[in-house]
């Protein structure tokens, strides 16, 4: 948009009845010119022409710098942010090689169908480069006699990681053309790749290195990424392989304002402030009636119904119906229905869509002017990403954060200078989990015997352990020096985006139709006996679980409420690996027993998301092995407590809550991919103890980067429970939404006494 329109925008924004000074903060970030090279000298003609058509006769510094290294047959990551040239800055490499080497072949990965789509136009404008070079997709879409022609002849492809991993590798003899001439590997979207579906993916590609290099091929790795922190060292742990960073920069941005938008308090005495949902739906609302095109995210599925439902329910009816200029968009969409919310918003038919982060990547979905992140997505990289799907080159393009009232939005939205501060973080990832490696050792040792002398390089210190344990387990055999499979693709037991093998269909029984699919601790979470949840702005109510069939059975409901699950956690360390000692205070990581069971759910209200009611029941507990740090209180400040009169209880309850609230904001991660406990005495410590775990099998790096940097964690509570206005605690600081204990015992300002005393001990220590 225009400068004009902006400030009439903001305007009307700020004279409408329902503002309240919501505004806390206003973040310029200032128009960049582009910085420009010319095209190497030894690019191919038609590589060339086919740029001049698109009115590319020169380069921005970073693409030039990505060939450049590329080309000298060095694994390079480059980052950059949306819609900045970021795939030329691959294409140009690759391209120019299978264009010169006629037998060369690139595959080109992407983590979503749209994506993949959306590149696939893009590369089709590349019309002299395409006619020589056989370019086409291959994804579980893919009709069979073109998989046959493409096993044949195809020379550059563009696959998601679960193609790779269902079709590709387990069927390798049929590729072994396409791996014996592979040159280049691209991974886009590099930091989308993190967590659970991170730690997969670095395993998945060790998998595709180890097959390509048994062809005698030894592919260059581009990783291209957001802006992160670190994204050397990062592409190395994700690939395998020593990865080279260009310098970022070059590319031309638009002025940007960012708005921080803090929901106004409610309840004075007790801090409550308004919804983040009802902010964001009057902003989203008052926006798109003045005809702009905006975007609104949300951090989970169920929060992109609630406000899409929001938004349906409060219109009046009438040939201008809001519901009919926006949609909603979030994965567990069937593929056509989210093709034609991307077709509709990108022809303009649509002025607003309420999506997930399923929209932050690099998708063509048009022009627009406004972007509202609802909620702290969990790294200062994802808020850019959503930032930057606003606004082009020299437009004045507004975002708005609207914050919740957490304490990890809180802090967000008060300290200006973290957002500005040009620290993004490193997205976490575990290619030691022991259950990602035994899982991928499965399917490897099917596709090819393993040879402990190579196959220890690619898999890691956990690989002779683990080859021992599915042996005996007669999942793999001895054949001479070689281990074999005894299992028929294996492949089929490993989900990617899961460290369970366990799949629930959620079944509508009104018309016996699939709604989505979880695995098993979704189900804890979301799909218990009771829940209330939400799919297409539609309720439906969970009738029960048939654990030995994996279904979720449902119905459509005519409920006024939604739920959250309470679940309750038993802790059980089984391994101690790193430990620390600050005088008395004793912190440690290492393996634990986490046991989790949903005994009941909160009845939240539509609309006024208030908790109606409260119901209790017990499901089946559920166990897992994962990494947790956790740090014992000495006794000194017991004492301490105890002659203040504070509830010791109350006190590691609130500072639990605390740790787990601000821990993304040194680690990548949302609060929900966490858990913990605390407790007066704990058996296997003997001492009073608080733990704080990864919420996924075996770990995922979390809770061990926390540990390394345990110091910022605690002052980082301590600040937010020392300057939270509140009397004796609010969800700002030490109330978490989530806890199974009602948030009972709390004592905030034992808390903020007991934060204290450790961040003295840990500066004694240094």
């Amino acid at each position: 948009m225009t400068e004009h329109e902006l400030q009439f925008l903001l305007g009307q924004l700020t004279a409408s009845r329902e503002y309240d000074h919501q505004i806390a903060g206003r973040i310029e970030f200032r128009e960049h010119e582009a910085s420009l090279t010319p095209f190497p000298s030894d690019l191919d003609p038609d590589l060339v022409l086919d740029l001049s058509d698109k009115g590319i006769t020169q380069l921005y510094a970073f693409q030039r710098a990505c060939y450049d290294v590329a080309c000298d047959g060095r694994n390079v990551t480059v980052v950059s942010p949306t819609a900045s040239g970021k795939s030329l800055a691959f294409q140009l490499p690759l391209l120019n090689h299978l264009l010169k080497h006629a037998s060369a072949t690139a595959l080109l990965l992407y983590p979503t169908k749209a994506l993949i789509e959306d590149q696939r136009m893009k590369l089709k404008q590349m019309e002299r480069c395409v006619k020589r070079v056989n370019t086409a997709v291959y994804d579980g879409d893919t009709d069979p006699d073109t998989r046959r022609q493409l096993r044949k002849y195809g020379r550059l492809l563009l696959s998601n990681p679960d193609t790779l991993h269902f079709s590709m590798l387990p069927h390798h003899q049929d590729w072994s053309r396409f791996l014996r001439g592979l040159a280049y590997v691209v991974v886009d979207e590099g930091h989308y790749y993190h967590g659970v579906l991170g730690s997969h993916m670095a395993l998945l590609l060790r998998r595709l290195r180890r097959l390509a290099n048994f062809y005698g091929a030894y592919p260059v790795f581009i990783v291209a990424s957001a802006t992160i922190d670190d994204p050397g060292p990062f592409a190395s742990r994700l690939t395998g392989e020593l990865v080279h960073p260009v310098e970022p920069g070059g590319a031309p941005e638009g002025r940007r304002t960012l708005l921080l938008f803090n929901p106004k308090i409610v309840d004075k005495e007790n801090n409550i402030r308004r919804s983040v949902m009802k902010e964001t739906l009057w902003l989203f609302r008052r926006i798109v009636e003045e005809d702009i095109r905006t975007i609104v995210f949300t951090k989970s599925r169920r929060e992109a119904e609630l406000l899409y439902k929001y938004i349906r329910d409060a219109d009046t009816g009438g040939e201008h119906r809001l519901d009919k200029r926006v949609s909603t968009y979030r994965a567990g969409y069937l593929p056509a229905v989210r093709r034609d919310i991307e077709h509709r918003l990108a022809s303009g038919e649509l002025t607003g869509v309420v999506a997930t982060n399923a929209l932050e990547l690099g998708i063509d979905i048009g022009h627009l002017d406004v972007s509202i992140t609802a909620g702290y997505p969990g790294s200062i990289t994802s808020l850019f990403q959503q930032m930057g799907r606003a606004g082009r080159e020299r437009d004045h393009s507004l975002a708005i954060f609207v914050a919740s009232s957490n304490p990890l939005d809180q802090y967000v939205v008060q300290t200006p200078d973290f957002i500005s501060s040009h620290r993004f973080g490193t997205p976490s990832i575990n290619p030691d989990n022991e259950y990602v490696v035994r899982a991928h050792l499965r399917c490897a040792a099917d596709e090819l015997p393993l040879r402990e002398e190579i196959d220890r390089e690619y898999f890691g210190p956990m690989y002779a352990p683990l080859v021992t344990n599915l042996a005996g387990e007669k999942k793999l055999r001895a054949r001479g020096p070689l281990m074999v499979s005894t299992e028929t693709y294996p492949h089929r037991f490993v989900s990617l985006r899961t460290l369970s093998d366990k799949r629930y269909r959620v079944i509508d029984e009104a018309n016996g139709q699939v709604l989505e699919e979880a695995d098993a601790y979704k189900v804890i979470e979301e799909f218990y006996p009771g829940a209330v949840f939400l799919h297409q702005g539609d309720s439906y109510l969970v009738t029960g679980n048939d654990h030995e069939q994996q279904v979720v059975h449902a119905t459509p409901a005519t409920q006024n409420y939604y739920t959250d699950a309470i679940i309750r956690s038993d802790v059980t360390i089984q391994e101690e690996r790193r430990c620390k000692s600050y005088g008395d205070a004793r912190l440690a990581f290492g393996k634990v027993l986490v046991s989790e069971q949903t005994v009941g759910f909160i009845k939240k209200s539509f609309h006024v998301e208030t908790e109606i009611g409260r119901e209790y029941g017990e499901t089946p507990e559920m166990s897992y092995d994962t990494m947790a740090f956790w740090v014992t209180v000495p006794d000194p400040v017991l004492e301490r407590l105890k002659n203040g009169g504070y509830d010791i209880a109350g006190s590691l309850h609130a500072a639990e809550h605390l740790l787990i609230a601000l821990m993304p904001i040194v680690v990548l991660c949302d609060p929900r991919d966490l858990g913990g406990l605390s407790t007066i005495l704990h058996r296997d410590t003997m001492k009073p103890t608080i733990f704080v775990y990864d919420g996924h099998i075996g770990g995922v790096g979390l809770a061990e980067t926390a540990y390394d940097h345990f110091r910022r964690v605690v002052q980082l509570s301590l600040d937010r429970v020392s300057t939270c206005p509140c009397r004796d605690g609010c969800p700002s600081c030490v109330y978490s939404p989530k806890c199974g204990n009602n948030n009972k015992p709390l004592d905030k300002h034992g808390a903020q006494v007991l934060l204290g005393e450790l961040l003295e001990c840990l500066g004694r220590s240094e």
